[in-house]
């Protein structure tokens, strides 16, 4: 459960503490803070990942599966590096917390408390996309609940909610020149890929991606690289990575599994980015990446839903690259166009096609 917390601006003493922090109440609706500093501005740094759910003071959520304290005197920093002064201890209990006026809410979302209504019912308000439609706030949000705009006097002028379909829109696999492999298509063993998806639940359930093994049904998380870790591991690729993987925008290692995944304030969705080296995989083969909401008890807010996409790929054995000609195009006189392929070779690679001198007949 989450406790008040009291508005106000607070004043510390001393050198970098001297200054004047906001209290989290003030932080605008939708704020992500990633980072705890404990006991004050110049404590030690803690990630964590928490988001103000609604416009009422105190809706502090977090979507991760493991409880957060915040002690009185800390603060914390939102992704914009504004910082916040903590006043009052307060337990987030993983999973959970307060929801108010003018937050955002998914079908199928369990655990939630609504707070700052004056009634347990809303009603769909005109032109919202609810029209007529009730939702009750003593139960988990249904599945099929209509999405739309709730109030609690019918009107937009009320506290409202918005409710939204939780949404995976984008799956996709790149390799390290940065091209898109198709559905099906192949990726040489001693690459890595890069994992981009979009996802709109953040805010109240965690996502999550992973490597299977459909033989065996096994998650695959060798060769799970950081941002930083891929540029120094793979220098020829750095300019790549750095383009395709915004800072602070990938899956960390080790375990992507254990990791919360948060949209900035009022945006529908989000994009994400798993990087994997894939001379880590022990062998070659069909594998797919795998998009989730988490699916943990008694976490798995959303996983009712069934919200999951997947894309299915090959890693294949990295031999030299090899030319084929179609079967007609083997014996060529001069005038004739060719057709062939190379095969065992990357996405966006360059290769130089030529005759050798002694297959030259006058």
């Amino acid at each position: 459960m989450v406790t008040s917390v009291f508005a106000g601006t607070i004043a510390f003493a001393g050198t970098a503490a001297s200054q004047e922090l906001p209290a989290v109440s003030e932080a605008p609706p939708g704020t992500v803070f990633n980072q705890v500093l404990r006991g004050g501005p110049d404590g030690t740094a803690v990630d964590v990942g928490i988001i103000k759910r609604g416009a009422s003071a105190n809706q502090l959520y977090n979507p991760s599966s493991d409880s957060l304290t915040l002690n009185e005197g800390d603060v914390v920093v939102a992704r914009d590096g504004t910082q916040y002064l903590v006043p009052a201890q307060q337990r987030l209990t993983g999973s959970t917390g307060s929801i108010g006026p003018g937050a955002t809410i998914f079908q199928g979302e369990q655990d939630t408390r609504f707070v700052g209504f004056t009634s347990e019912t809303l009603i769909g308000v005109d032109s919202g996309g609810a029209e007529g439609e009730t939702l009750d706030l003593n139960q988990t949000i249904p599945s099929d609940q209509d999405t739309g705009v709730y109030s609690d006097d019918g009107t937009r002028d009320g506290n409202v909610v918005i409710v939204q379909e939780p949404r995976i829109t984008r799956v996709e696999i790149l390799n390290q020149n940065g091209q898109r492999i198709d559905e099906g298509g192949s990726v040489e063993e001693d690459e890595f890929v890069i994992v981009r998806f979009d996802v709109n639940f953040v805010g109240a359930e965690r996502a999550e991606v992973f490597l299977i093994d459909p033989e065996s049904g096994s998650v695959i998380t060798d060769g799970l690289l950081t941002r930083e870790e891929a540029i120094e591991e793979f220098p020829d690729s750095a300019n790549a990575i750095r383009n395709l993987v915004p800072e602070g925008k990938n899956v960390d290692a080790p375990g992507v599994g254990d990791r919360t995944l948060l949209n900035d304030a009022n945006n529908p969705s989000d994009t994400f980015y798993l990087i994997q080296d894939l001379q880590e995989v022990e062998k070659a083969g069909d594998y797919e990446y795998l998009v989730l909401a988490e699916d943990d008890e008694p976490f798995g807010d959303l996983y009712v839903n069934g919200v999951s996409q997947s894309v299915a790929f090959s890693i294949s054995s990295s031999d030299d690259p090899r030319l084929s000609f179609a079967g007609d195009n083997e014996t060529l006189v001069q005038g004739d166009f060719a057709t062939y392929e190379i095969d065992r070779s990357t996405a966006g690679d360059t290769h130089v096609v030529s005759i050798a001198a002694e297959d030259l007949r006058t």
